[in-house]
């Protein structure tokens, strides 16, 4: 996926795909939170079916 590390950053919203609501903020906080507390954020990319988002907690 092209936008696979910009979609972590705030106010990154993927051009023209889905919904043109909201920030870009939600997976930037979810990401800073787990970096501050040191649980990894993993993503999984499946064509045609969407993405998948998860924080290991250790």
């Amino acid at each position: 996926m092209e936008h696979q590390q910009a979609i972590f950053q705030e106010f990154y919203r993927i051009p023209l795909q889905g919904t043109e609501e909201g920030f870009g903020l939600g997976l930037a906080i979810a990401s800073r939170l787990s970096q501050a507390f040191g649980h990894p954020v993993g993503m999984a990319l499946r064509p045609g079916r969407g993405s998948i988002f998860w924080v290991e907690l250790r």
